[in-house]
């Protein structure tokens, strides 16, 4: 019979290598993926700017990126972006985010797909996100997952556009930014 899976803590991940991938805890299980390739970078730089601009602009609250985010002893992640409400920047700290973000945005690529897609939309979901975007440019599309008033599930290519309840009078045309 083979050792039991170790289970990862927050006390664990402070101590993870500050290399070029990227560290989380889901479940108690430590993910390691690489940083993202070229198509994620250039729709990383689109987003950012702009979600950045108008939050600001607007007063929806505190655009962050790559911050720690926990979850919980056992589910330690560091989303790409995510917007925190103006009455819930208590939540900020300097170790990082003690409660889930109000929108959370992954840009996924091949070596974090099936995490983005599966583990992560649950987490999110059940820790109180009331929404979660992943724009993944290798297909040309944007998930989107909304949690809040209803659960929804909608899927954007290139020639369309969406909006956010949680980002009033911003359209987001997909194709600007995968």
């Amino acid at each position: 019979m083979g050792e039991p899976m170790k289970r990862y803590s927050f006390s664990d991940f402070r101590a993870f290598p500050k290399d070029n991938r990227r560290n989380e805890i889901i479940g108690g299980r430590w993910i390691v993926t690489p940083t993202g390739d070229p198509g994620h970078q250039n729709s990383f730089l689109k987003l950012f700017p702009l979600l950045l601009t108008h939050a600001g602009a607007n007063g929806l609250g505190q655009i962050l990126q790559n911050a720690t985010v926990v979850l919980g002893d056992s589910n330690v992640v560091v989303p790409d972006l995510m917007l925190i409400a103006p009455n819930r920047g208590h939540i900020v700290t300097a170790e990082g985010l003690t409660d889930a973000p109000d929108l959370l945005i992954e840009v996924t690529s091949p070596a974090s797909a099936a995490i983005d897609r599966g583990l992560k939309v649950d987490l999110y979901r059940d820790r109180g996100a009331r929404e979660y975007w992943i724009v993944d440019p290798a297909a040309r599309i944007i998930e989107v997952h909304e949690f809040h008033s209803r659960m929804r599930w909608c899927l954007y290519r290139p020639g369309e556009k969406f909006e956010s309840s949680l980002l009033p009078n911003l359209v987001v045309l997909v194709e600007g930014i995968v």
